[in-house]
């Protein structure tokens, strides 16, 4: 996950010297459209009464300050504790 976090940060810093060394904010409107197809998906999937969490279990938070969201869990309601059962059994690794 950590690849990602970072990667996404390239692509921001990326996108924002786009905006100001050509006057073109392609890149940060396509980095926008996807984060509405994210938050899109979590709002349908929770309407549809589907289980949606961190992977550990614990709520997705919004609005704050950090929004590193390293994880997440969507997943048919009555398979939930089962998919956390396992994802608790995996071993531990160093990011």
């Amino acid at each position: 996950m950590g690849f990602a976090i970072q990667r996404g940060a390239t692509c921001a810093v990326v996108a924002v010297e786009e905006v100001i060394a050509q006057r073109s904010a392609r890149r940060l409107a396509a980095m926008a459209e996807a984060s509405l197809w994210v938050a899109g998906g979590l709002v349908v999937a929770q309407a549809a009464g589907l289980h949606v969490s961190r992977a550990d279990g614990s709520p997705l938070v919004y609005n704050r300050e950090n929004t590193y969201l390293p994880d997440l869990l969507i997943c048919r309601p009555e398979l939930a504790e089962q998919v956390l059962a396992l994802y608790r059994a995996l071993p531990v690794t160093a990011e």
